[in-house]
C-alpha cells in the first residue's frame, strides 16, 4: 500500500501503523527512567480552525495521543502570525493580527519510538462575517461511532452515525464499494443502517465519502456477515502489532536458541516474514511469528526486520538483533551488560540504541546512538571513560561528537557502576550494536580507571595538560 494513503487511512481508523519496537522515555538523566514500546498517534480536537484578525481562537488541543511518550511538538510551515503552538503539550492558540489564506499545518510529535503527525486547516479572514466558524472553506472531516459492524444474516444492524463532523460543509455521502444487500447509507446523514440478507464473513473494508463545497473527506469501516448468532464474524480492520519477548537473541553454533515468540496486542496478523534472512539454522514461523532453530556457523550481530501483515496490507515491524558468536565473547559478560543496558543506559538511548537525531528534539539536545556507531568503535578507551566520568568531560580532546554525519553536544552524568559493570555493558553495545567480536575485560577497565584516577585535571572546564591517553 502507498505508504501515505496507508498513513491516511489509519488516521481516520484512529490508529498507526508504527515500527514495534522497545522504545523508552527520553530523561535529562539516565538515572531516571521510564519505558513505552509505542510510537506517539495524535488527533486534535478541531481539524479545521476558522479565525478572524485580531480575535482570539478557542484553543485548539491534543485530544487523543495514544500510548506513546511524547517529548515535544513542532508545526511546519510557521503558524499565522499571533497564533504559536505550545511545544510541550501541542495546543494552538493565540490571536492572529492578519488575514492568511486557507493552509495546511502539520503538527508533529516526537518521542523516543518514533513521531506522528497531524493536518490542522487554518483560514484567518480579515472580516468576521467572511466564513461560518468551523464551517470554512475546508475539506469535511468525519468520524463514525463504530469502526467495524459485526451483523447476522437476516437481522437489523444497530445504526452506525457520524460524530463527528469538524471541518467544512457536508453535502452528499457515498460509500466505496456498495454496501452488502440489504444494508444502506443514508447520502444526507451518513447513518448506515439495515438489514444484511446475504453472508459475508470476510471482513471487508468500506470507505464512506463526505462531499462538501470544499472538497472531501473520507472514514473507513469494517462490516461482515455472519451466517447466524452461533458464528459471529470478525470485522477488524485495526493495524496488526506486536512485541516480541526478546529483543536480543545470541547464542552459539550448534546451540539452539530459546524460541522467540510474537505477542500480538492488536489488529489480525496473516503473516510475518524477516529481512534480512535469518542466520543459517534459525527461521520465522511464518504463521505465529516464532523465531527458532539451532544455528550452524558463526554470525556477527545485526538487526532484524520481522514484518507482521494483516488481511489490509497494513504492515508493522519489530527490530531484533541476533548474533552468533564463537565461544570469543564471555555469555555472562554478555548477560549482565544486557541487564545493565537495559536498565541504566536503555532510557537515554532507546531500548534499541538508536538515540534521539539532533533534529527530532530540537532546543532540548540529542542522544548519539549507540547502534552502528563509527564514534563509539574508533577509540576502545573513550567509551570506558565517558562512563567513568561523564560528558563533556571524558572527551574535550575529541569533541564534537560526530555519529554517522551528525554532530551532537549531549551532557552526560557519570552512570558509575564498577569495573565488571562497565566491561559488561560496553562488551554487549560493542558486540550487539556495532558487530564487534571481542570484548572489553574487567582489568582493561581497571587500567583506565587507574589513569583517570591519577589526573590532575581542572573542572572549571580548563582541561590542558589533563594527560589523558588518547592513542586507544
Amino acid at each position: 500500500m502507498n505508504p501515505l494513503l496507508q498513513r491516511s487511512l489509519l488516521k481516520k481508523l484512529g490508529f498507526a501503523a508504527v515500527g514495534v519496537t522497545l522504545g523508552v522515555l527520553l530523561l535529562n538523566s539516565c538515572d531516571d527512567i521510564g519505558y513505552s514500546p509505542y510510537a506517539p498517534v495524535i488527533t486534535y480536537k478541531k481539524v479545521a480552525i476558522s479565525a478572524f484578525k485580531n480575535t482570539a481562537i478557542l484553543p485548539d488541543y491534543v485530544v487523543a495521543s495514544g500510548d506513546g511518550v511524547i517529548d515535544g511538538y513542532s508545526v511546519s510551515p510557521a503558524l499565522p502570525t499571533g497564533l504559536t503552538l505550545d511545544a510541550k503539550t501541542g495546543t494552538i492558540s493565540g490571536t492572529p493580527t492578519a488575514g492568511t489564506p486557507c493552509q495546511n499545518y502539520v503538527v508533529s510529535a516526537s518521542g523516543p519510538s518514533g513521531h506522528d503527525t497531524s493536518t490542522v486547516t487554518i483560514c484567518v479572514s480579515d472580516s468576521a462575517n467572511t466564513y461560518r466558524v468551523n464551517k470554512g472553506p475546508f475539506p469535511p472531516f468525519i468520524t463514525y461511532k463504530r469502526l467495524s459492524i459485526e451483523a447476522v444474516k437476516n437481522k437489523t444492524i444497530r445504526s452506525d452515525t457520524v460524530i463527528d463532523t469538524t471541518g467544512g460543509a457536508i453535502t452528499s455521502y457515498s460509500v466505496t464499494p456498495a454496501l452488502p444487500a440489504g444494508l444502506a447509507l443514508n447520502t444526507a446523514n451518513g447513518v448506515i443502517s439495515g438489514k444484511p440478507t446475504t453472508t459475508d464473513t470476510a471482513a471487508r473494508l468500506y470507505t464512506i465519502t463526505a462531499t462538501g463545497p470544499s472538497g472531501t473527506g473520507d472514514a473507513h469501516i469494517g462490516i461482515c456477515i455472519a451466517p447466524d448468532s452461533l458464528h459471529p464474524c470478525v470485522a477488524d480492520v485495526r493495524p496488526p502489532s506486536v512485541y516480541y519477548n526478546e529483543s536480543f537473541i545470541w547464542t552459539t553454533p550448534g546451540v539452539a536458541l530459546v524460541p522467540d515468540s510474537a505477542n500480538s496486542f492488536a489488529g489480525r496478523i496473516t503473516k510475518f516474514t524477516v529481512s534480512p534472512a535469518l542466520p543459517a539454522g534459525i527461521s520465522l514461523d511464518s504463521v505465529k511469528g516464532i523465531i527458532s532453530g539451532t544455528p550452524t556457523a558463526t554470525v556477527t550481530a545485526r538487526d532484524y526486520h520481522v514484518l507482521v501483515t494483516g488481511p489490509f496490507g497494513i504492515d508493522s515491524s519489530q527490530i531484533i538483533y541476533i548474533a552468533v558468536f564463537d565461544n570469543n565473547i564471555p555469555q555472562a559478560l554478555l548477560k549482565k551488560g544486557k541487564a545493565r543496558f537495559s536498565g541504566v543506559c536503555s532510557g537515554c538511548h532507546g531500548q534499541l540504541g538508536l538515540g534521539a537525531p539532533p533534529d527530532v528534539h530540537p532546543g532540548r539536545g540529542a542522544t548519539p546512538p549507540l547502534a552502528h556507531s563509527d564514534f563509539l568503535m574508533a577509540n576502545r578507551h573513550r567509551p570506558i571513560r565517558i562512563q567513568m566520568m561523564g560528558l563533556p568531560n571524558a572527551i574535550d580532546s575529541f569533541a564534537p561528537i560526530i555519529v554517522a554525519g551528525d554532530t551532537y553536544d549531549s551532557h552526560m552524568p557519570s552512570v558509575g557502576g564498577n569495573d565488571s559493570d562497565i566491561a559488561s555493558v560496553l562488551t554487549f553495545v560493542r558486540a550487539m550494536f556495532n558487530g564487534a567480536t571481542d570484548y572489553i575485560s574487567v582489568s582493561e577497565v581497571a587500567h583506565v580507571r587507574d589513569s583517570v584516577a591519577a589526573l590532575d585535571c581542572d573542572r572549571d572546564g580548563q582541561r590542558d595538560g589533563c594527560g589523558i591517553d588518547t592513542t586507544h
